[in-house]
């Protein structure tokens, strides 16, 4: 019997693994975020239709999600 390694070949598999991309995405951008603010770094966000600059003070760090 050959068995696929395929992570997504089930569809509750595909779900766990695009759940963990989703959380990893997640981790990484609060991560980049907090980085950002603690060095004084603006960050470039999507507003209105067009790319603004947030300065460091305005850059939101959610402190319940860090770990």
């Amino acid at each position: 019997m050959i068995r696929s390694t395929d992570p997504t070949s089930s569809l509750a598999n595909g779900d766990e693994l695009l759940n963990r991309i989703e959380q990893a995405l997640a981790k990484g951008v609060r991560e980049a975020l907090l980085r950002h603010k603690l060095a004084g770094n603006p960050v470039a966000a999507w507003r209105d239709g067009r790319v603004i600059w947030v300065a460091a003070a305005e850059i939101p760090v959610d402190q319940s999600r860090s770990a």
